[in-house]
């Protein structure tokens, strides 16, 4: 499933990775590549700044999208010759119990878990609802809408059978879709690639919505340094900026990314359908089968991009991070924050929670505006 793309500041100009560095040592390597639906960009700072070296980085970046190309052949929702898309068509074959890779099955079972610990407000079988309401094609031949598809949804049906690494749907045309999780994973899995290469700071970054680090930028670097320096050479953390989600290029929150943390956004700004009832998004609440409207965004920092990409979900059907509903997830969830940005009426509302919720910094107060509408944070 598309998520929302997050105004994000990433541009860096010069930077280095070894602490004994001169300013001014050495420049990032860069590449972009459109892969799982989105755009992805890596950049990876030199270790050394011979051309032998920066030829290495180019190879460990290569490495790491031929790694996010191969999580794609396993995880798309969109490619018929996926493993999760054979997965959900040998699973509905009556009485099938399907084995997997090892891979996917974790995934899987992840996956799961996350339902479970959030009540499924997270539900990775809520692809026949995804389907029903035009964010993914429709099988050919059949036509339902999401109050027939909700009937089929339900993380409660799948079992697993772990010694043999197999998935039996409980009822018929079944689907699951991991688009939850897949970019986080995907990203994290990109930056233990690069580690691999020898990288010691890097950023990866799948559309704006699922994004992992690897070490930190350089103090020299003014657009992408995201705080204090806690070395001669290194800031605290990459700078990112949130958007606001009633449009306009003026972001409304800002939050630093440190070493091996991950963070993703979702929101109904982007990828959105209507009906009568005016334009809806592609996230859907699996208790009601509804996809959801206004001008909402969560965002989500924590230790595991997996993690992070989930929790973006369940926090859209909450009354509010305070409610008992919310800290609820947050309790099975210790070490992860969250942010959530909501029009309300004339006022953008801004809320945190969780094990840092400093960590997200408002762009507005009580007395700025943008776009006119006054923006009340908590």
């Amino acid at each position: 499933m598309k998520k929302a793309t997050v105004a994000i500041a990433i541009l860096f100009t010069l930077a280095v990775s070894a602490q004994t560095a001169p300013e001014n040592s050495f420049r990032p390597s860069k590449q972009l590549r459109y892969l799982m639906g989105t755009i992805v960009e890596i950049k990876a700072y030199q270790v050394g700044q011979t051309p032998a070296l920066a030829e290495k980085t180019d190879e460990a970046i290569n490495a790491a999208f031929a790694e996010i190309k191969r999580l794609d052949a396993m995880l798309s929702n969109w490619r018929a010759d996926s493993e999760l898309m054979r997965l959900n068509r040998e699973a509905n074959q009556p009485g099938a119990a399907v084995a997997v890779s090892r891979e996917l099955f974790a995934r899987v079972q992840i996956a799961l878990g996350i339902a479970k610990d959030t009540g499924g407000g997270f539900d990775p079988t809520v692809g026949p609802l995804v389907r029903a309401w035009g964010f993914l094609p429709m099988p050919s031949g059949r036509h339902e809408s999401p109050a027939q598809a909700r009937h089929r949804v339900g993380w409660e049906r799948v079992s697993l059978e772990t010694a043999t690494q197999r998935v039996r749907f409980g009822v018929s045309n079944m689907e699951i879709d991991l688009g939850g999780i897949a970019k986080g994973y995907a990203a994290q899995r990109a930056v233990k690639v690069l580690s691999e290469h020898g990288i010691r700071d890097a950023i990866v970054n799948l559309g704006g919505s699922s994004i992992t680090a690897l070490g930190r930028p350089y103090v020299g670097d003014k657009e992408n340094c995201g705080g204090g320096t806690i070395s001669s050479f290194h800031c605290e953390g990459w700078g990112i900026y949130i958007r606001d989600p009633r449009g306009g290029p003026t972001p409304v929150a800002a939050v630093s990314l440190r070493q091996s943390e991950a963070l993703a956004t979702s929101g109904t700004y982007e990828n959105v359908t209507s009906d009568k009832r005016g334009k809806r998004s592609h996230i859907i609440n699996p208790h009601t089968g509804q996809a959801v409207g206004g001008k909402v965004s969560v965002t989500v920092l924590a230790p595991d991009a997996e993690t992070a990409d989930a929790l973006t979900k369940p926090f859209f059907f909450v009354p509010s991070l305070d409610s008992p509903e919310a800290q609820k997830i947050l309790r099975n969830y210790p070490k992860a924050s969250v942010m959530l940005i909501a029009r309300r009426g004339d006022s953008l509302r801004i809320e945190t929670a969780g094990a840092e919720p400093a960590r997200f910094v408002s762009l507005l107060s009580s007395t700025r505006t943008a776009g006119g509408h006054v923006a009340k944070t908590r």
